[in-house]
């Protein structure tokens, strides 16, 4: 096809595009998310006195917003199990690569580790869609065919997440567990030995 890839993606006014989240799980099945933001690179660019730590700006509803910042944690309370703990970061397409994974993983019953680098799709509203430009040639005949004008761009948000499809804690024999860091970042994922 004829379009370029655009290098800064979908419009970031209405969301934390300097975002990002950490996820971790005990052996116990105690578990966290935190998504947390500057709202833009380096926040404002001053750090508090003495710390090191650089400030946010104040939270404004129109460009400095949490919108795009929603950790997520699935859990059965009926037999105390963590099932999926993940953050999706970089603007208002990570909350959308966030519920993607999260749906192809626990409702779509697909592996966390082939689903968090898959190429991804996102609406902003308006007539366009974003898509990843690896997504290929019939990714954007589809969805032109169905009337969206296409934009191709790199990368489209960020995920670290943690995906226990039968549950944990439930038996220690059937234990099965998958920690991903998207590979659009430069995040960890690991577990202990």
């Amino acid at each position: 096809g004829g379009a370029g890839v655009a290098d800064n993606g979908p419009p970031r006014q209405s969301a934390a595009p300097a975002a990002t989240g950490v996820v971790a799980m005990d052996y116990l099945g105690g578990a966290v998310a935190c998504s947390f933001t500057a709202y833009r690179p380096f926040g404002t660019g001053w750090a508090a006195p003495g710390t090191g730590i650089l400030l946010a700006p104040s939270p404004q509803p129109a460009d400095r917003n949490p919108l795009s910042l929603g950790p997520v944690m699935i859990f059965n309370p009926q037999v105390r199990s963590m099932k999926f703990v993940a953050t999706g970061g970089d603007g208002a397409d990570g909350a959308t690569a966030l519920i993607n994974v999260a749906a192809a993983s626990v409702i779509g019953e697909q592996r966390l580790d082939k689903q968090i680098g898959r190429p991804r799709v996102h609406h902003a509203g308006g007539g366009t869609v974003y898509l990843e430009s690896r997504a290929g040639d019939d990714a954007v005949a589809a969805l032109t065919e169905r009337g969206h004008s296409v934009s191709l761009v790199k990368s489209l948000g960020r995920v670290n997440a943690i995906h226990c499809p039968p549950g944990y804690p439930v038996d220690p024999d059937k234990t099965l567990c998958w920690a991903g860091s998207d590979p659009r970042g430069y995040g960890l994922a690991t577990f202990p030995d």
